[in-house]
């Protein structure tokens, strides 16, 4: 492959960007990224790192309503002009989705650029090969891959694409660690080959240090630090809300919301039981067969590679469609005297008992404010008391949103959405919570509020069930069960 030659780099003059209604997200914002460099874009949940990816890439005006003004130039031209100047890996793979069937995704960006025939299914192959997709079908339907997967296909789409710029926006956050060892490689391997430049936003400073020129700190929408690696330790010391080298987790956040008693429930009492269960659908084995009992009061982690079923065990727990094979029990206190497995339950009442955050919380949205849609379940389940707007007031403080209450949920940042999700499921009350990837986008201020939250539910009496590939959750929970793809041998966590 021929080396690219782009002598201009990008070019971000006064960049500010307001959302109607809000306060800036980004404030006169100027950064400069040299032909080939690579620059670690990091901050606090909230401060504008995806903001900044987005109008890189020349879609932020697409994204929500605002109002935008400074320059962006990729080789002296707006990325508008500039026809696949920047590849945007966006922090939800999902929302990258455009075609059918995996080989179709990922063969998309390389057919806008005028690639078909023997060439273009020879670089599909290659590039799903070097983000570890290799042995996925081709025919696999794009939406019926795991959220891990779905992050090494919207690369596998980027990498066809030749970027100038590749921005990649927590590329490695639902990964386990094998994979996200082999997207690192191949992002790097990518910048190597085309000289390009590469812009990644995480707020793991560790994983990206040894790879990178540059470190640039976002505070509050504005350029904080900008400098070498090195210097930002000490720059930046004492700084509670980044993830820098070396430091532990963090203490976890006490949580401000006191539970209701919850009568019948005896903490320690088995309230699940998953028998032998799996699931398959018309494409494939989605979750191989697998045991489970979860208790009140314990925390409980559920860990393994990509697409080996935490999320489709998560969304049986929940009562979303029924196994294939095997049989999920609960306490008799919780079925009411039914013995209906939950798939055959009403809405109302698996509302009541299990709470489930997905993996994408925007998609279960359903309020105009943020403190609406923290009480939504709780309201349509018949829990709402006197005094809880005041309570739920009091949780969004301890959770970091105290000034988002009259918000729009759509408009907080992916690390506040998950935030919000996650206290909604505490407030419902449930005795289950169920959680797909509930620390994903969460630094390190943040992810002490999570993982409190967490146990704050577990010391209420519920039974916690995170799907997770986060070591450090994992240690503040009681219990591990750890999951494989059909035909191949668990993968430890570390």
């Amino acid at each position: 492959m021929t080396t690219l030659l782009h002598p201009q780099g990008v070019r971000v003059r006064s960049l500010t960007w307001t959302p109607w209604g809000a306060s800036p997200v980004l404030d006169a914002v100027d950064l400069v990224i040299e032909p080939g460099e690579r620059v670690l874009l990091t901050g606090a949940s909230g401060s504008g790192k995806s903001t900044l990816l987005r109008a890189i890439a020349g879609a932020l005006e697409n994204y929500a309503p605002g109002d935008l003004s400074g320059k962006v130039l990729i080789g002296g031209q707006s990325p508008a002009e500039r026809h696949g100047g920047a590849g945007l890996l966006l922090q939800n793979p999902r929302d990258q989705v455009v075609a059918g069937s995996v080989a179709r995704d990922a063969a998309f960006a390389a057919e806008n650029i005028g690639l078909s025939g023997d060439p273009l299914h020879a670089l599909v192959r290659g590039n799903l090969a070097s983000v570890g997709l290799g042995g996925l079908p081709l025919d696999r339907r794009s939406t019926h891959v795991s959220g891990g997967q779905g992050q090494r296909l919207a690369l596998a789409g980027l990498l066809g694409l030749s970027p100038e710029v590749l921005l990649l926006d927590e590329p490695l956050s639902m990964l386990d660690p094998a994979a996200a060892r082999a997207v690192q490689s191949a992002v790097l391997s990518l910048v190597d080959t085309l000289g390009a430049s590469l812009v990644v936003a995480d707020h793991d400073l560790e994983t990206w240090w040894p790879h990178v020129d540059r470190v640039v700190v976002l505070e509050h929408g504005r350029v904080r630090y900008d400098g070498t690696p090195g210097g930002v330790l000490t720059a930046l010391a004492g700084q509670e809300e980044l993830w820098l080298p070396g430091l532990p987790p963090p203490p976890t956040t006490e949580i401000d919301w006191t539970a209701a008693p919850r009568p019948r429930a005896v903490p320690g009492e088995e309230i699940l039981v998953a028998d032998e269960v799996s699931y398959r659908d018309r494409d494939s084995l989605r979750l191989p067969q697998v045991s489970i009992r979860l208790e009140l009061g314990r925390g409980h982690a559920l860990i393994g590679p990509s697409g080996s079923g935490k999320s489709t065990l998560l969304r049986l727990v929940a009562g979303w469609y029924p196994p294939t094979t095997g049989a999920l029990r609960l306490a008799d206190w919780v079925q009411a005297g039914t013995r209906r497995p939950p798939h055959r339950w009403n809405s109302r009442r698996l509302a009541q008992t299990v709470a489930l955050v997905g993996q994408v919380p925007s998609q279960g949205f359903i309020a105009s404010t943020v403190i609406d849609e923290l009480l939504k379940t709780r309201r349509l389940i018949g829990r709402l008391r006197d005094g809880d707007e005041a309570r739920a007031v009091a949780l969004l403080d301890s959770v970091g949103l105290g000034s988002a209450g009259s918000r729009h949920p759509q408009t907080l940042s992916g690390g506040e959405q998950r935030r919000l999700a996650v206290a909604a499921a505490l407030v419902a009350e449930t005795p289950v919570l169920a959680l797909d990837e509930p620390t994903v986008g969460q630094d390190r201020a943040s992810w002490a509020t999570v993982a409190g939250a967490l146990r704050h539910a577990v010391s209420c009496g519920s039974a916690v069930l995170a799907a997770t590939h986060d070591r450090r959750l994992v240690e503040q929970l009681d219990a591990v069960t750890r999951l494989a793809p059909a035909g191949t041998t668990p993968e430890d966590i570390s």
